[in-house]
């Protein structure tokens, strides 16, 4: 299939139904002047006077007249009158001293029927899939990530581009007051309340506020008034794509579909973890070395977030990489010292008699707060930083040693933390050239960096991850690109890593120029950074 689900999620009154209306009445107008173009283009063709095929233009309403659009909601199983009979509906208002006027919605709106109509609402969504219709809108207030995840699930097995658009609203008791007098359903404000309580962030959504008539919008936004979509289009969240593409390309689940690369077996061979987030269940993907650079490409291209790690299981062997997390109080793992343990790294390798490897470190920026589950504890996580070794393929036991290794020698020479900004300050990043390979100069003693009489004293042991090695029965690291998760929630802002320096074998690190050139190529940066070393 090449359509287009979205799914909206926003309290009730907020304008869901008012951009879902827009939506509709814009697709079914580009399908009516598509529909035309088309007719007009097979009219040239019958005339001699266009040589394109029927067939290789692709329409986006091809097959629905005006404009195949379908909106599934819960509200429409009440709206249609709950399977119920004219006669039924009579008696029923009847019996609710209802007016003789009164919507089959509001005669048959039940809160104990509310399951019954999300069956309805799902079972609609399949029959719309099914049908291949272009465009599905799913209209429902989806509170929480669980909620969607069967929508985005069906939707992407079927070849289905999938969005999710939230209108947004301030927390405040006076928006849930204006909302409520909006509600057209008689939602009590209690409910509305608790429902803005166990609202979910997604973060994967596109964000949008329908602006007030006469009225400028805050950081929040609500949506009222005359319905136009503040700013005119939808929210900026980084790595996410238009909502609706302006062409259909594979998608990263399209293209792991078309090559049978998803499994849920723990005792088949492996390459990736797709991780658990946002209500999607985790899977396995074995991605063979043949397809492994067309994988990257497709990998990249993708428009929406990711969410994978690389996983080494049998063969037991990987390409060398340290997964450094420093403490929240830490500063900055960069420029001199970044080089320095760059360095470190290369000299513990030469000693090994394994090859003085060109060394890739890739960065995430600091978090803005410790990650809190909800209900859970916080969990106080710094900057990250990997470091890779590709020249390097060792066992993941080898791993192990070359890490203990490493902090012997980090804890023998350690790094003049006095040369390294706070993590508080903007100073420019130091040079990368700036310090010497370890070979050529000796370190002087630990000066650890104060602040206001508190010392960052860094303990590698416990910063250099030996998890990530499985006590020597494998490895596993997240790819550049894919966000952080824990526990199911994307941690923070997803802490997406970014190339941070590539030092030579020689111990030179790039300068910032030619680290620029080699970051552009992202396909060839996510190989070089891979640590796996199959190639059978």
């Amino acid at each position: 299939a090449e359509g287009v689900v979205i799914i909206m999620r926003g309290l009730p009154g907020v304008g869901k139904s008012t951009i879902v209306r827009r939506l509709v009445e814009g697709w079914r107008r580009a399908s009516r002047l598509e529909a035309e173009a088309r007719a007009q283009a097979e009219a040239r063709v019958g005339e001699g006077r266009n040589t394109t095929a029927k067939g290789e233009v692709k329409w986006c309403g091809e097959g629905g007249g005006e404009g195949d659009a379908v909106v599934c909601s819960a509200d429409a199983f009440f709206a249609a009158g709950a399977g119920l009979s004219g006669k039924q509906l009579q008696a029923m208002a009847l019996a609710k001293g209802l007016p003789e006027d009164a919507s089959p919605y509001e005669i048959t709106f039940d809160v104990a029927m509310l399951n019954e109509a999300h069956s309805s609402c799902r079972w609609l969504f399949k029959q719309a899939i099914h049908d291949q219709r272009s465009l599905i809108i799913v209209d429902n207030t989806n509170v929480r990530l669980e909620e969607y995840a069967f929508y985005k699930r069906v939707a992407a097995r079927a070849g289905y581009s999938v969005g999710v658009l939230e209108v947004k609203c301030a927390r405040s008791q006076e928006v849930l007051e204006r909302l409520n007098a909006r509600c057209t359903h008689g939602v009590p404000i209690s409910v509305m309340a608790r429902m803005q309580e166990r609202w979910e962030t997604d973060h994967l959504s596109r964000i949008v506020a329908l602006r007030p008539a006469g009225v400028g919008l805050g950081d929040e936004g609500l949506g009222e008034g005359d319905g136009q979509v503040a700013g005119g289009a939808v929210g900026d969240r980084p790595g996410v794509g238009p909502m609706i593409p302006l062409q259909q390309l594979p998608s990263l689940h399209q293209w792991l579909s078309t090559h049978h690369c998803v499994h849920y077996s723990k005792w088949r061979r492996r390459t990736h973890l797709l991780m658990e987030a946002n209500g999607e269940a985790a899977a396995f993907l074995y991605v063979p070395p043949a397809r492994r650079a067309e994988f990257h490409d497709v990998y990249w291209a993708e428009q929406g977030p990711k969410f994978l790690c690389e996983e080494v299981s049998a063969p037991n062997r990987l390409r060398m990489f340290l997964d450094i997390d420093l403490p929240l109080s830490a500063p900055p793992l960069q420029g001199a010292w970044l080089h320095w343990l760059c360095c470190q790294l290369q000299a513990v390798l030469i000693t090994a008699g394994l090859p003085s490897s060109t060394i890739i470190a890739t960065a995430s920026s600091a978090p803005t707060g410790p990650f809190r589950p909800a209900g859970g504890p916080a969990d106080a996580i710094g900057p990250g930083v990997h470091i890779h070794a590709p020249d390097v393929v060792v066992s993941a036991v080898t791993a192990l040693e070359l890490r203990a290794a490493l902090l012997t020698a980090l804890a023998a020479a350690p790094f003049d933390l006095t040369q390294v900004p706070d993590s508080h300050e903007h100073s420019d990043q130091p040079s990368f050239t700036e310090a010497a390979h370890p070979c050529e100069k000796e370190h002087s003693g630990h000066l650890p960096l104060t602040e206001a009489g508190r010392a960052y004293q860094i303990d590698w042991a416990e910063a250099i991850d030996a998890a990530v090695y499985r006590g020597g029965g494998g490895g596993s690291l997240r790819m550049l690109g894919s966000l952080k998760v824990k526990r199911g929630h994307v941690v923070g802002d997803g802490r997406l890593y970014q190339v941070a320096m590539v030092v030579g074998s020689d111990g030179v690190a790039l300068p910032p120029a030619e680290l620029a050139r080699f970051a552009r190529d992202m396909p060839r940066v996510l190989a070089a950074c891979s640590i796996l070393a199959d190639v059978d």
